[in-house]
């Protein structure tokens, strides 16, 4: 089995760090494209970017945007890849529903594997609602590598 293409969610926890190693480990193996997706959740404080107006509203999610991809770039930063590997990430940002959009993302590039991290809610919270992970897993249309703290 030849792996080209992992795909990675992030949160930039310490479970997305584990679960980013673990793709570098297999993109190091096979010279793989990792792509390092981050979903910036709808109703995270945009609700109040209509009171603004459209010139304020643009620059604060600029802002948003610049402030995810330097996050996006200080994750990588914790890793290397050697420079004699055909390995390398790409990264995306997108809004919305995480699991929706990383779905999305996944039927676009079709990679061979997602992998990503569990941890977050528990308890009622996580009754009511269920896991990014678990919807990602349940709904993914390629192989999933679930990566436990």
């Amino acid at each position: 089995m030849k792996i080209k293409k992992i795909l990675v969610p992030t949160d930039f926890s310490r479970y997305a760090d584990n679960a980013l190693a673990a793709a570098l480990e297999i993109a190091e193996t096979f010279d793989s494209e990792v792509f390092l997706v981050h979903v910036i959740r709808d109703g995270s404080g945009f609700n109040t970017l209509e009171r603004l107006d459209d010139a304020m509203r643009e620059k604060v999610r600029e802002a948003v945007r610049e402030s995810t991809d330097a996050a996006l770039g200080n994750q990588i930063k914790k890793f290397s890849l050697p420079e004699k590997t055909g390995a390398s990430i790409r990264t995306r940002v997108a809004r919305g529903i995480p699991y929706n959009e990383i779905l999305e993302f996944q039927k676009e590039i079709d990679p061979d594997v997602l992998v990503i991290s569990t941890h977050g809610r528990s308890g009622f919270e996580e009754f009511l609602f269920g896991s990014t992970a678990e919807k990602i897993v349940r709904r993914a249309t390629c192989s999933v590598l679930v990566v436990k703290d």
